[in-house]
């Protein structure tokens, strides 16, 4: 055990439980762990899915006629919104 909780797997000559790599060398070549997820996975396609804890009312002010101004919501406080839509809110 590492850190008291952790279990350690020492080296050994049988099949990997993660890859299935018969021998338990794992390369990415030849048995790449595909039942894992994330592992496949890019930081860009992942975008689509994370989403963003919104803290604060996003407010924008728009402009109806030359002399008239409003406020629109555009992010609750408290909802969700994908990292895409976070960039273009100047969230992160």
């Amino acid at each position: 055990m590492l850190y008291g909780d952790l279990p350690f797997m020492p080296a050994n000559r049988e099949p990997c439980i993660i890859c299935g790599h018969t021998t338990g060398d794992c390369t990415t070549t030849e048995a790449e762990p595909s039942h894992i997820f994330g592992v496949t996975a890019t930081a860009g396609s992942m975008n689509d899915n994370q989403k963003i804890l919104v803290e604060n009312d996003i407010i924008e002010e728009v402009q109806l006629t030359p002399f008239t101004k409003s406020k629109v919501l555009i992010a609750r406080a408290g909802s969700y919104v994908t990292i895409a839509r976070a960039k273009e809110l100047g969230i992160i």
